[in-house]
């Protein structure tokens, strides 16, 4: 498409200074509302993938928490409390809890961060990127709170030293 005579290093006119609208360097015409539009694209569904990282991990893996507890216990892989590791049936009880809730929770803040991040399609950068922000915040506190129901689930079903009630 021609360049209809505005400043344009296709056409041999300086690049230097200010485009009229719809105009920049080498794109000329109405493409440029185009670019701004694919680059606001490809924003919003990176932080689509950034927010939905945090829930899917926790349906991955609570359940697999929930359906391959550890065999033995460890100090680096699984559900580690002083209360879980007391014997193998807290473990696995800590485990089996914990994994459901996780698989539960997942999926629930899976759906809540997509019907919230959907509305943001056609916003601006700065609104995406705190809107993920302030999800993935959550989401995190989430997961990390997740810890309390466990541990108060093992303490009404253990007695302190890991024998059941």
């Amino acid at each position: 498409m021609p360049c209809r005579g505005r400043a344009c290093p296709a056409r041999g006119f300086p690049a230097k200074g200010r485009f009229p609208s719809g105009c920049g360097p080498h794109i000329c015409g109405p493409y440029s509302l185009l670019k701004v539009e694919v680059n606001f694209m490809w924003f919003w569904w990176f932080m689509l993938l950034c927010d939905m990282l945090v829930p899917i991990v926790m349906v991955i893996v609570g359940r697999m928490m929930w359906k391959h507890c550890p065999k033995h216990i460890n100090s680096l892989v699984g559900y580690r409390t002083t209360r879980s590791m007391k014997n193998m049936d807290t473990w696995q009880f800590a485990h089996d809890y914990c994994g459901k809730l996780w698989w539960k929770v997942g999926w629930v803040t899976t759906i809540a961060s997509a019907l919230i991040h959907i509305p943001l399609y056609h916003s601006d950068e700065n609104t995406i990127g705190i809107a993920g922000l302030i999800l993935v915040a959550i989401q995190c506190f989430i997961m990390v709170a997740s810890i309390y129901p466990t541990e108060k689930a093992l303490k009404n079903h253990f007695n302190d030293d890991g024998t059941r009630k």
